[in-house]
C-alpha cells in the first residue's frame, strides 16, 4: 500500500489558527494601534482582532468606560472604553490577544507596546506574554516562564497612561498577521486592577536572510530526508488524513539539525498516511 506524503511542513499551516474576536486599528505612519472595547457591551465576545483568553472557570473581564490618555492626540481608534479586572482574582493563564490584522510584511519586525488607564492599576502585576506565530525577543523585564516570557510591563509605573515597551515581534516566514497574548501570572492585591485597553505595533525593522521553509526532499526505502527550515527542533508528524487539522497530527520523531532525515515504514508495510515536518 502507498504511503503518501506532503512536501511542506504543518507550520505553514498553523499561521490559520487561532484567530477570535477582538479591535479596530488605525495606522500612522509606520504604527497600528488597536482598542480592545471599540464597541462591544459583551464582556466575553469582544471587539475583533482582540479576543479574551478564558482558563477553566475564569472569571471574564468587565466593561469600562475607563480609557488611557496616551493614545491622545490620537483621534482613532475611536472607542467606548476598555476591559478591567481585578488582578488578584485573575486565574494563572487567563489573559487576552490580539492579532496584527493591518500587518503586510512577511518579514516584519515590530515593536510592541501596551497602555492602560491610570486608575488602580497593579504595581506588582506580572503578564506572561507570547506568540503563536512569531518570534519574540527583548521583553520588557523578562523572567523565565511557561514556556514564553514573564514581563513587567503592565505595571503601574510603566503602563497607566503611558505607552510602555513589551517586546519585539519578528513575523515568521510567510506570516503577514502575527497573534500576540498577555497572560496573568501574579500580582495584585485588595481591588487593584489590569486593563487590556490600546496595543501599538510599530514596525522598526525587515528581518533579512529569512530562511527558506522546512521541505521534504526525497522518500527512499525506509527513509524520509528534509531540508531548510529554522528553529530548535523540526519533528516529523504524521496523520492517516490530508484534512485532519494540523493539532491532531501525530508527533513521531524529533531531530535538532536540518538537513536531516527521519526513518518511517517502507511503503506496503503500514497502512497509508500522510508525512510533513514541523519546524520549532
Amino acid at each position: 500500500m502507498k504511503t503518501n506524503r506532503l512536501s511542506t511542513g504543518v507550520g505553514t499551516l498553523l499561521v490559520l489558527l487561532g484567530m477570535a474576536a477582538g479591535g479596530a486599528a488605525a495606522a500612522f505612519g509606520q504604527d497600528a494601534v488597536y482598542a480592545a472595547r471599540v464597541a462591544s457591551q459583551s464582556d466575553t465576545n469582544w471587539d475583533f482582532p482582540f479576543y479574551w483568553i478564558n482558563v477553566g472557570d475564569y472569571t471574564p473581564y468587565n466593561p469600562s468606560t475607563e480609557q488611557s490618555s496616551a493614545t491622545q492626540p490620537v483621534s482613532t481608534p475611536s472607542r467606548i472604553g476598555s476591559y478591567v479586572h481585578t488582578a488578584r482574582l485573575m486565574s494563572v493563564g487567563g489573559g487576552f490577544g490580539l492579532v496584527h490584522i493591518a500587518g503586510t510584511n512577511a518579514n516584519a519586525i515590530y515593536e510592541v507596546q501596551i497602555t492602560q488607564p491610570g486608575k488602580g492599576v497593579a504595581p506588582d502585576i506580572i503578564m506572561n506574554v507570547g506568540s503563536t506565530n512569531g518570534d519574540l525577543g527583548g521583553v520588557f523585564g523578562a523572567t523565565a516562564g511557561g514556556g514564553w516570557t514573564n514581563t513587567t510591563a503592565f505595571q503601574r509605573n510603566y503602563s497607566s497612561n503611558q505607552w510602555a515597551f513589551t517586546c519585539y515581534l519578528t513575523n515568521r516566514p510567510g506570516v503577514t498577521q502575527p497573534h500576540i497574548d498577555f497572560k496573568y501570572v501574579s500580582g495584585g492585591t485588595g481591588s487593584d486592577r489590569t486593563y487590556a485597553d490600546c496595543v501599538r505595533f510599530h514596525q522598526i525593522g525587515i528581518r533579512t536572510n529569512v530562511p527558506s521553509p522546512v521541505r521534504i526532499t526525497r522518500l527512499a526505502g525506509a527513509s524520509l530526508d528534509y531540508t531548510g527550515g529554522a528553529g530548535a527542533r523540526f519533528v516529523l508528524l504524521q496523520s492517516p488524513s490530508l484534512p485532519s487539522a494540523p493539532a491532531n497530527w501525530q508527533r513521531l520523531a524529533t531531530n535538532t539539525a536540518t538537513p536531516g532525515s527521519f526513518s518511517i515504514p517502507p511503503a506496503g508495510a503500514a497502512a497509508a498516511a500522510f508525512y510533513c515536518i514541523q519546524a520549532e
